[in-house]
């Protein structure tokens, strides 16, 4: 990929202006729900700042040494944090490691650039070493951090960062985008996604739609008391546990909805709206949100390595108990 999507020249545009007047700042925090391609943005600002021929719009030549560098994931002025594997969370010894290098001597002639995603992944110890680096940024290297819940992440580091935004594109234009891409079911997986084209892709990919429709009618068959939990491990270990909670998180917000008589074009999942409608007329609100708040706690501790079925029922116990009088 050598140039944003579509939905993103708005921000790609805005970085090119600042950097061409020598504003772009030290620090950027790249906000969005899941599935935009933030990560992306934040790789292709990278090679783009590290490229020694960028076409007018900034976008990389990804023919210069420094991008074929950037592409073999050797080049020696840009590091990737994330999660490592089987860990919980981005480590302090892992931010440590960020600054050295970023107290290094560059070896190319662009800035030294790191990227940090997803940033709310770091600890507490970690994001305080980080904010040492944003205090006093060493000359002029660039950090971004990607973020999907920005409120997690201290607000000390928080407003040491240039905020950009991204929102999910209109329907026609990441349907289109999706149509391009091979996709047919483009308006389904939308849905799916809630309006995210590149998780859209994703679940395509990975999941599929009837793995997605088994899995509402699995959920609201154990809310009705007609499904074990026992019995949901195998239906749901086709799901990554990450999205397994985007979709519970997704169809909840929607029974909060149906539950506050919200109008029906606010529904993420227009395709459930009736079926949505009917089990929230039979549940205490205060309990949807007690749900909620429960999905999000385990969301933050979605990369522990438990045990997947212990996490899955874990899951269905919560939705069991939220809706037992």
């Amino acid at each position: 990929m050598n140039k944003p999507y579509p939905w993103q020249e708005k921000q790609w545009q805005a970085l090119q202006n600042l950097r061409r007047q020598k504003r772009l700042p030290h620090a950027l925090m790249l906000v969005g729900q899941r599935g935009l391609g933030l990560d992306q943005f934040a790789r292709l600002l990278a090679q783009s700042s590290l490229c020694l021929q960028p076409d007018e719009r900034g976008s990389p030549c990804g023919k210069c040494q420094p991008c074929k560098l950037f592409a073999a994931g050797t080049h020696p002025d840009f590091r990737f944090i994330t999660v490592e594997e089987d860990k919980q969370q981005i480590s302090i010894d892992q931010i440590r490691g960020l600054q050295s290098f970023m107290q290094l001597s560059q070896a190319g002639a662009g800035s030294k650039i790191s990227i940090i995603s997803p940033a709310e992944s770091m600890n507490i110890f970690a994001a305080n070493s980080l904010l040492k680096t944003l205090e006093e940024p060493p000359g002029d290297a660039l950090l971004i951090l990607v973020t999907h819940q920005p409120g997690w992440l201290p607000a000390t580091i928080r407003s040491r960062c240039r905020m950009l935004g991204f929102q999910k594109p209109e329907k026609k234009l990441a349907s289109q985008w999706l149509l391009q891409e091979g996709y047919q079911q483009a308006d389904e997986l939308l849905l799916l996604a809630q309006g995210a084209p590149c998780l859209a892709a994703r679940l395509s990919d990975e999941v599929g739609l009837q793995v997605f429709q088994q899995l509402v009618a699995s959920l609201f068959a154990l809310i009705q008391r007609g499904q074990r939990i026992s019995q949901l491990s195998e239906q749901w270990s086709q799901i990554p546990a990450e999205l397994l909670l985007d979709w519970q998180t997704s169809l909840l917000r929607d029974l909060i909805r149906a539950a506050n008589g919200v109008k029906i074009t606010r529904f993420e999942n227009q395709s459930e709206v009736q079926r949505l409608q009917e089990i929230a007329a039979g549940v205490h609100l205060g309990k949807l949100f007690e749900l909620y708040d429960q999905l999000i706690k385990l969301s933050r501790s979605v990369h522990v390595p438990l045990n997947p079925e212990l996490l899955r029922e874990r899951m269905a116990l919560l939705w069991v108990q939220a809706f037992t009088s």
